[in-house]
């Protein structure tokens, strides 16, 4: 029985001067293991985002990738055309009158540290009328256009003033038309061929319109639409004609070429926004 009691009192001695033994021997009696428990020391990788400070100049803040819209009136006036349903020039039906464009314009931006390239898609429509013999006579023109464009906009830490220049191609849809009062007398219409068209322009900044009424206007706009610039667009285009043209000294084996749709030089003025 001393044997048993000495046995007893080493068991409590053990208990209360190493807790973890005893336990552990403990769940080692009742379930055969020792458990052992583990700790994940890995360490999570961490990314940290720069909030971009919509106060900061837009040489600063500006990212990489944009978009730009823009809409101009245009005018447009082929000084070599001639007429679809006979061969009298355009000055003789609209005596040198230029015809009005609508034209709108979007696409994608690359900004970089020495300014920026776009790519972008343009549609243009608009009619002109005149007569001709006695009978009204109305050209309906619509253009559409693929562009690679320059932007020297990082000259300043805003963009005050930005001269561009682009080049692409270009395609004509016309329909011209004669009537009378009492009924369509003729018409006729073509769709060319591509042909090369340049353009050169300046934009002016807006921005400080915007912020001249309420200094947050401009901040806003960047929060909630992502609205970089607003630009006055003033420029002009060359549209080169195409390479199978009609000729009035071969009418008959060119009779169904392109009219010459060479133009020089036409003003456009517009507004143009960025994103």
């Amino acid at each position: 029985m001393k044997f048993l009691r000495n046995i007893q009192a080493l068991l409590i001695t053990a208990t209360l001067f190493f807790p973890p033994i005893a336990m552990a021997q403990s769940d080692s009696e009742n379930t055969g293991l020792v458990e052992i428990e583990e700790y994940d020391t890995s360490v999570d990788e961490v990314t940290y985002v720069k909030a971009v400070d919509l106060s900061a100049p837009y040489k600063q803040r500006r990212g990489k990738h944009g978009a730009i819209f823009g809409v101009a009136a245009e005018k447009f006036y082929p000084t070599e055309m001639l007429s679809l349903l006979d061969d009298a020039s355009i000055d003789q039906i609209l005596d040198k009158q230029p015809i009005s464009l609508l034209a709108v314009e979007l696409g994608y931006k690359y900004n970089f540290s020495l300014g920026s390239f776009a790519v972008t898609y343009g549609f243009a429509t608009g009619f002109a009328t005149g007569s001709l013999n006695n009978a009204s006579r109305k050209i309906d023109f619509k253009r559409q256009n693929i562009s690679a464009s320059y932007f020297a906009d990082m000259l300043f830490n805003e963009p005050w003033v930005v001269p561009y220049g682009s080049a692409g191609i270009t395609q004509f849809i016309l329909e011209e038309e004669e009537y009378t009062a009492a009924a369509t007398v003729a018409e006729d219409s073509i769709t060319t061929g591509f042909s090369l068209n340049y353009k050169v322009g300046l934009l002016f900044q807006l921005n400080w319109i915007e912020s001249g009424i309420d200094s947050t206007t401009h901040s806003e706009g960047l929060r909630s639409s992502g609205l970089e610039n607003t630009f006055l667009d003033v420029h002009l285009s060359w549209f080169d004609p195409t390479q199978d043209l009609y000729d009035p000294r071969n009418a008959i084996a060119t009779k169904d070429s392109d009219p010459n749709l060479n133009a020089e030089a036409q003003l456009g003025i517009g507004l143009r926004l960025e994103f």
